[in-house]
């Protein structure tokens, strides 16, 4: 009987441990790639993605990648994290930069779309940002409750 228990609780903490490892995966990208690195910073697989421009990570469930075309989403939860499966519909806007802070995805192109993620398989776009001239985003940071926008005419800040 004490040898049941045993084995139970050693299938227990090999699980764990596999949950605790596919949470350190980690991603990043280079020209039209997503690669999909493990815990040692090794890259395990790639996903090829045309016209790439950044990703970001949802609840470790899901992952958005901003093209030059639309936004896509993957499924990288549980013995997803690996090998993202590519979920429809997307979001056929282009952006350059995407940010998330808690259920809103902001992307950045000519002007910053805030999606709201309350259902992740289903964003819905809920305001427009202007630019205050016309430029092209580059980059989108937040610190706190401030959306930091670098563009081609500098940075612009929004209260979040």
């Amino acid at each position: 009987m004490n040898l049941k228990i045993v084995c139970v609780a050693l299938a227990i903490l090999l699980f764990a441990v596999s949950i605790s490892a596919a949470s350190s995966v980690t991603y990043s990208t280079t020209t039209n790639l997503i690669n999909v690195k493990n815990d040692r910073g090794v890259i395990a697989s790639v996903i090829p993605v045309s016209g790439l421009t950044d990703v970001v990570v949802y609840q470790g469930t899901y992952l958005y990648a901003s093209t030059t075309s639309d936004i896509r989403k993957f499924n990288i939860g549980g013995s997803k994290a690996y090998n993202p499966t590519r979920l429809t519909p997307w979001i056929s806007t282009p952006a350059n930069s995407l940010a998330i802070k808690e259920i809103y995805l902001f992307a950045g192109g000519k002007d910053i779309r805030v999606y709201s993620l309350a259902n992740p398989k289903s964003p819905r776009l809920v305001n427009i940002k202007p630019l205050k001239s016309p430029c092209k985003v580059n980059g989108l940071e937040i610190y706190q409750n401030v959306l930091y926008v670098t563009t081609s005419n500098g940075v612009q800040t929004f209260n979040i």
